[in-house]
C-alpha cells in the first residue's frame, strides 16, 4: 500500500491515494474485499457504510434499548464473514454473554436457561439435563466456524490494561478486522477525572482504528434524565398541536439522544469519532407512555458523519426474547438444534 507521509506535499498525498484507491476499486471489481468496511452480514447497516475500518465509531442509546445486543450482532455478523473480532464487555458476567448467544437458537430466553427453565417443545415440560447437553453442543457445534474468530473479555481492567491487550491481539488475531468496547464510562481513575480518561481511551481507540486499519467500536452511555426532560418537553408540545390524538413516532422525537447527551465527555467522545450512533426502540418510549406497541424494531440513528452526508436511520429488526437484531430482510432464522 503506499504511504502518505508526514511532510510530502499535497501532490504526493494524491498520487499515493489514487494507487489505493485504484487497488481498492480493482478488488471490488473482482468479488474481492476491499477492506474498506467490515461486513457484518447485514445489508441496512452495509449500505450506511458502518463499520469503516480505520476509523472509531460511538454507539450510545438509553441504557436497555439494546446498543450491546447491537454490538453483539455486529460481532457474530463479522466473524460470519470470515472477519476476526474482539468483543470487551465489561457490564455483564461471561455466562450472561455466552447464554445470550445460545438463547437465539433455542426456544428459551436466556434468563430462561440461566435459571433452568428452558421448556422442550416436545414434550411441553422443562427440559432435563441430558436433552439440554444434546442441544447445547449441537448449537455450540452448529456457531464453531464463526465463534472461533471471537476473541471475548468481561473482567474489568484499566485503560493501559486494555490498550495493552489490544496491541497483543492485533498481533494474534488472524484477519482482525472489528474490536467492540462496551462502554467507555466504566473506566474511572482514582487520580483522573472521568472526562480526562474517557478522552484518552477515544482518542487512543481512534489512533489504534487508524494505524492498523480496523473498525473500533466504542459503546457510551448518555444522560438519561436530559434525554427525557427534553423528550417531555417534546411531547408536550407535540400534544397541542395535535390535540386529541395518540402519541405516534414523531411524538417522541424528543427522546432520541443527541450527540450533546453522551455522558461525561461528550466533546471528547464527538470529536475522536468518525459516527456517533445511537440506538433506538421507538416501542420502548410508547408503551412508556401506554401506547401498546409492538417492540420489534431498533433504529440507528446517526447523531453524527464525519465524511459524508447523514445518512437515513437504519431499521433493523428487534428480537427481545433473544434480545438480539437481524436484517429486516429476512425472516428469524434458528439452528437445527430443537429439544
Amino acid at each position: 500500500m503506499a504511504e502518505l507521509r508526514d511532510g510530502d506535499t499535497l501532490y504526493d498525498w494524491m498520487l499515493a491515494r489514487a494507487t489505493n484507491l485504484t487497488e481498492a476499486y480493482t478488488k471490488r471489481d473482482n468479488g474481492e474485499d476491499p477492506k474498506v468496511l467490515v461486513d457484518c452480514g447485514i445489508q441496512e447497516v452495509a449500505a450506511a457504510g458502518i463499520p469503516e475500518r480505520g476509523l472509531l465509531t460511538v454507539l450510545a442509546a438509553h441504557a436497555g434499548h439494546g446498543k450491546s445486543a447491537v454490538a453483539a450482532g455486529f460481532l457474530e455478523g463479522a466473524a460470519r464473514q470470515g472477519y476476526g473480532a474482539v468483543g470487551f464487555f465489561f457490564e455483564d458476567p461471561a455466562e450472561m454473554l455466552t447464554d445470550r448467544t445460545f438463547s437465539k437458537y433455542l426456544k428459551s430466553s436466556a434468563t430462561d436457561l440461566r435459571q433452568l427453565k428452558t421448556i422442550s417443545p416436545n414434550h411441553g415440560r422443562l427440559a432435563s439435563a441430558k436433552e439440554m447437553e444434546i442441544v447445547l453442543g449441537k448449537v455450540t457445534e452448529s456457531a464453531k466456524p464463526w465463534a472461533t474468530r471471537v476473541r471475548m473479555f468481561s473482567n474489568k481492567m484499566t485503560v493501559t490494561a486494555l490498550f495493552e491487550r489490544i496491541e497483543w491481539l492485533i498481533k494474534t488475531v488472524p484477519n482482525l478486522a472489528l474490536i467492540v468496547v462496551d462502554y467507555a464510562q466504566i473506566f474511572i481513575s482514582e487520580d483522573e477525572s472521568k472526562e480526562h480518561v474517557i478522552d484518552v481511551l477515544a482518542t487512543r481507540l481512534a489512533g489504534i482504528a487508524r494505524d492498523h486499519h480496523l473498525a473500533i467500536l466504542l459503546l457510551s452511555q448518555v444522560n438519561t434524565n436530559k434525554v427525557m426532560e427534553r423528550g417531555q418537553q417534546h411531547l408536550r408540545s407535540w400534544r397541542f398541536n395535535n390535540r386529541e390524538a395518540i402519541p405516534d413516532r414523531a411524538a417522541i422525537e424528543g427522546f432520541v439522544p443527541v450527540v450533546g447527551d453522551l455522558m461525561w465527555a461528550p466533546g471528547a467522545l464527538q470529536q475522536r469519532a468518525r459516527s456517533v450512533l445511537f440506538a433506538f426502540r421507538p416501542a420502548v418510549i410508547l408503551n412508556m407512555l401506554k401506547v401498546p406497541t409492538i417492540d420489534d424494531v431498533i433504529e440507528l440513528v446517526f447523531g453524527k458523519n464525519n465524511y459524508g452526508p447523514t445518512p437515513d436511520p437504519v431499521l433493523l429488526r428487534w428480537i427481545g426474547m433473544t434480545a438480539s437484531v437481524m436484517s429486516m430482510q429476512r425472516p428469524t432464522g434458528r439452528l437445527n438444534a430443537s429439544l
